[in-house]
């Protein structure tokens, strides 16, 4: 809804439908290009939630105050923390919102909580940002949802001051870490060999980093207790989701193709005559990869599982 709202085109990784917009990447934000490429980002999404919020005489509110002022019942106490990087696609933060995996588990279906998302959540026009207030929100609503996924070859959310801080502020509020990643084999095998070094990490703003690091400073240990505390903390979370991963991964190579998803089909159905389980197999390919590789990824597999194992089971 807000990102039709604020004319950001995207396509639906639940539905598949492309949403058109009329936003396009102003000259002032040039930077976002020479940086990142052309293709629309999370840097964009704010973009376009601040010109909406100037054109609109809005500019000292977030989106979600704006709609929340209007009696719109879709805004309301955030029960998940987003942590992202803003250089990803929206599409690729949309997918982590949009899947039910076991992790989701007795709570509600992703597509009905609500979230804090920095992109609606924050006034977009004010810079205001508050070590202390970041901390007391994560502990208030003590669920984070940390979106981990491959950049360059990277995990660029390791390398950004804010994301280190908002997984820093999960673990300080006891709150509930999970990760959502396109490849969490590859990030747990990344997370393992790269060393953390959160006063290295970047940020937009450099005095939004200095407020940071002088607040970690101040700590019991410092950086170096952050640094470990934040890698264990991954650590743990992304095991989590690989966990989940490998129920489908059944030969290890990081996709669920048509061979792993006939063990998945026979450990759920046992035996079925004539090429019944080679036949959905070949329908999941089919009605799922969206990539048109002839295999699925963690999310595509993730959609198959929701929308068949009623029917399999």
């Amino acid at each position: 809804k807000v990102l039709d709202m604020v004319g950001v085109p995207f396509r639906d990784p639940d539905t598949g439908k492309q949403h058109a917009g009329s936003y396009v990447r102003p000259d002032s934000v040039k930077w976002i290009t020479e940086a990142y490429g052309e293709n629309l980002n999370c840097y964009d999404v704010a973009q376009a939630v601040k010109i909406w919020l100037r054109k609109n005489g809005q500019k000292d509110k977030s989106l979600c105050e704006v709609l929340q002022d209007e009696g719109d019942e879709s805004v309301g106490e955030a029960e998940v923390f987003v942590s992202h990087v803003q250089l990803e696609p929206i599409e690729e933060t949309l997918e982590a919102l949009c899947v039910k995996t076991e992790m989701t588990e007795g709570r509600k279906h992703p597509r009905e909580q609500k979230y804090w998302i920095d992109l609606f959540s924050l006034a977009q026009c004010k810079n205001d940002f508050n070590v202390d207030r970041v901390i007391e929100i994560i502990k208030e609503i003590k669920h984070v949802l940390l979106i981990l996924n491959r950049w360059d070859n990277k995990i660029e959310y390791t390398k950004r001051i804010f994301c280190i801080f908002e997984t820093f502020a999960a673990i300080k509020g006891q709150a509930t870490i999970e990760v959502w990643s396109r490849e969490p084999r590859w990030v747990m095998d990344r997370i393992k060999d790269e060393p953390v070094n959160a006063e290295d990490a970047k940020a937009r703003n450099e005095k939004d980093k200095d407020k940071i690091v002088g607040f970690i400073n101040q700590l019991d240990g410092g950086m170096d207790a952050l640094n470990k505390d934040f890698k264990k903390a991954i650590d743990n979370a992304a095991g989590a989701a690989l966990e989940v991963f490998e129920s489908f991964d059944k030969d290890g190579d990081g996709f669920v193709g048509f061979d792993d998803l006939k063990l998945f089909i026979q450990d759920l159905v046992g035996d079925a005559p004539g090429n019944i389980i080679e036949n959905i197999a070949n329908d999941a390919i089919r009605d799922f990869d969206r990539e048109q590789n002839g295999k699925l990824n963690y999310f595509e597999s993730c959609k198959f599982f929701e929308s068949s194992i009623g029917g399999l089971g």
